[in-house]
């Protein structure tokens, strides 16, 4: 009898941790479909770098299929063909375009250093102990 209270006490304090009350007409994501605005809160500005992640994403790979799949120049036409530009982005494509991949992802002061020495280094020679 006394665990059945203490079950249903935890069930209360768990529901009123939880309540619901206050997002009765809140949506689901932090974007107004009305007026195409983001909230002024904190999911609004999540939800706007996302999408300015993917949108840099998405420019970056139509850059990339465009520069492997044409020629910079037009065959119809004879002119220059216009390239894709990518916005400034601070991962995907950072205004320091010169610098390696390496030194990007894993910073300056591991760029051109194994992490992991025993994967490059040659492997110990067993020794072919005494047979005949």
């Amino acid at each position: 009898m006394d665990e059945e209270g203490a079950r249903d006490q935890h069930k209360i304090q768990i529901k009123q941790l939880q309540a619901q009350s206050g997002r009765a007409n809140k949506g689901g994501a932090a974007f107004n479909i009305l007026n195409l605005q983001y909230e002024n809160s904190q999911d609004g500005q999540l939800l706007m770098q996302k999408d300015q992640d993917k949108n840099a994403r998405n420019a970056l790979r139509s850059m990339h299929v465009d520069m492997r799949g044409n020629s910079n120049y037009n065959l119809l036409n004879g002119n220059d063909r216009h390239m894709i530009n990518v916005p400034q982005h601070p991962v995907y494509n950072p205004p320091d375009s010169l610098k390696s991949v390496g030194a990007r992802i894993l910073g300056d002061g591991f760029a051109g250093r194994p992490i992991r020495k025993e994967l490059f280094e040659n492997p110990p020679r067993l020794n072919s102990g005494g047979g005949a």
